[in-house]
């Protein structure tokens, strides 16, 4: 039952957006490994992994200078459910924005995300001690996958993706312990346009023809920076602490998308 809402949510938010743009839903499947990159976390390696995920995606237009730079990616958010095999790791939902940047005439793309998990099975020191990943229930989740996607002639709204992905969870060093999860495998899904209309993007089958010209020779930029966040001791049972950081850095734009920084930082904790 908990699955089925865990979707449902996002179809119905895709037909509110569904106006006057190309919104895609689909869902994948996928098979995946742990992948051993501490040996601690060897016992938890023994299972296979799987999970099922609900995508709601769109496309950039053009109207921002970055678009056809970029070959005019893809954007959305991925509702994720990850069965993690092994009954000290249980399972973990997560949600993330992502990016599609594609290839090839857009028959291959690489999806980046980012974004917060939640796991069933966190660490206990007495009901669930083997779990030395996940020292807490709220996790992040970092995402990659490279995809082709095949769309048949009888149905351009259809798309058919098989690929490779990988996935990270941690609780990004808050709570100890906090080993993480690293996890790749094989993915294959099925996505849909959602408007009947069909709202075509020809820019997308031209080659981008960039006319914003970057301001090279303006001259450097100077910023500063003020950040924090909190920071675990990694001993068990204590609670983190909180620390700052000052940045100061000079900039030399370079071209639309780089530019030389040089800076220094401040560490307090």
């Amino acid at each position: 039952m908990n699955k089925c809402l865990f979707f449902i949510v996002l179809i119905t938010c895709s037909y509110a957006f569904c106006q006057n743009k190309n919104i895609y839903f689909g869902v994948k499947q996928n098979f995946a490994e742990l992948l051993i990159h501490k040996n601690e976390v060897s016992h938890l390696a023994n299972y296979r992994i799987k999970g099922i995920s609900a995508i709601l995606e769109t496309h950039t237009n053009g109207e921002k200078a970055w678009h056809p730079y970029y070959n005019y990616p893809n954007y959305g958010l991925i509702l994720n459910y990850q069965d993690m095999g092994s009954p000290a790791l249980g399972e973990v939902y997560s949600l993330s924005g992502f990016y599609k940047f594609f290839f090839l005439k857009r028959r291959v793309y690489l999806t980046t995300g980012l974004g917060l998990g939640f796991t069933n099975k966190r660490f206990d020191a007495n009901k669930n001690p083997k779990n030395i990943a996940y020292g807490s229930s709220i996790l992040a989740n970092i995402l990659f996958e490279l995809n082709y996607r095949l769309t048949p002639d009888f149905n351009k709204r259809l798309h058919f993706d098989f690929g490779l992905f990988f996935q990270h969870f941690s609780n990004a060093k808050i709570k100890s312990p906090n080993s993480g999860t690293n996890h790749y495998g094989l993915q294959f899904g099925v996505s849909y346009n959602l408007n009947n209309s069909f709202v075509k993007n020809n820019r997308l089958d031209q080659k981008p023809n960039i006319t914003v010209k970057p301001d090279v020779n303006r001259p450097f930029q100077f910023h500063f920076i003020v950040a924090s966040g909190l920071n675990d001791l990694e001993i068990l049972n204590t609670k983190p602490y909180p620390f700052f950081t000052l940045t100061a850095l000079t900039e030399k734009k370079l071209s639309f998308v780089s530019s030389v920084q040089l800076g220094s930082d401040l560490f307090l904790s």
